[in-house]
């Protein structure tokens, strides 16, 4: 309860700081918040990958990427709208799949609140609306008992935000939703990334594919909707949606769910760590620490020499 208060609040007095600073129009306020905002997004998919793994590892090698990630600190410069909207969607689903496990009403009503904020930012907030819709429906389909446990947690989630959105809820669907059609390639984002992250990602994306596609099928035989399932169907929803339906969207919509994802390769490599030899474990352990100073020079050097010839 502590650490969760802690959380939010963290969250609550910079995203008002944010919001207050640039009505204030202070010169460089944007570079400034989008900067505090890129923190607070690492912070968010720290939280976030833990929870969906129930795992801190997790979420320190995902904040990590992150946190070297060449795009996240080229939008940390200028994206203040984009950084809003990241950040807003990520503590929204941490405190959301906190609710889930739980079943803590005040996860839900913190959530739903966060959630509420993305109304005001950036106009791809559109498909995380429907991301989210999508996702609870799929749940309720899987699991009959989905709406019998949560209905009273989907309630207050709606309330919470409505009236944290209520100020602009009315006028923002007209104004945006009619210039976020595009036709964007999710493999041409991921072309763009450390190439160490491409292949931790691809790794990762096809075991949750395979991973979803066997608990599908355990599901479908013995009718037994397992936890992990609602993990895949996330992650899945958060990489396919926006391709899909062609939603336009920029690199750091899905930039979180990439990082998470390439999580799982080190997270199996950690896991089986002690079957291994010792000699395979030596070097398991040097692959390893050269991945992780590659990807943290990889990308700054890459990021200076842009910055050189800006």
């Amino acid at each position: 309860m502590k650490q969760k208060q802690t959380n939010f609040g963290i969250l609550l007095v910079i995203l008002v700081a944010a919001f207050a600073l640039r009505m204030l129009d202070i010169k460089n306020a944007d570079s400034v918040l989008s900067a505090m905002l890129g923190i607070l997004m690492i912070l968010g998919i720290f939280l976030l990958a833990s929870e969906l793994f129930q795992n801190y590892t997790a979420g320190l090698i995902s904040a990590y990427f992150t946190a070297f990630s060449y795009w996240a600190t080229s939008f940390s410069q200028t994206g203040f709208e984009i950084f809003a909207l990241s950040t807003i969607t990520i503590f929204s689903f941490y405190f959301l799949f906190r609710g889930l496990r739980l079943r803590k009403l005040h996860d839900f009503i913190i959530s739903g609140f966060i959630f509420g904020l993305g109304f005001y930012a950036y106009a791809t907030f559109c498909f995380f609306l429907l991301m989210l819709a999508t996702f609870i429906a799929l749940l309720v389909i899987i699991n009959k008992k989905f709406l019998i446990n949560h209905w009273k947690h989907i309630f207050v989630f709606i309330i919470a935000t409505f009236i944290s959105a209520a100020s602009t809820l009315f006028g923002f669907l007209p104004a945006n939703t009619g210039n976020n059609i595009s036709s964007p390639e999710l493999l041409f984002y991921v072309r763009l990334l450390n190439p160490v992250i491409i292949i931790l990602f691809l790794m990762g994306f096809f075991y949750i594919i395979i991973k979803f596609l066997h608990v599908s099928w355990h599901h479908i035989k013995k009718r037994d909707v397992g936890q992990k399932i609602h993990v895949y169907i996330f992650l899945l929803l958060w990489l396919f949606l926006p391709v899909y339906l062609k939603i336009k969207f920029d690199l750091t919509t899905v930039l979180p769910a990439i990082m998470i994802v390439s999580v799982i390769p080190i997270l199996w490599i950690i896991k089986k760590y002690h079957s291994f030899g010792h000699a395979f474990r030596i070097f398991i352990t040097s692959s390893l620490f050269a991945i992780f100073m590659f990807i943290g020079i990889y990308d700054v050097i890459r990021y200076l020499i842009f910055l050189q010839n800006s």
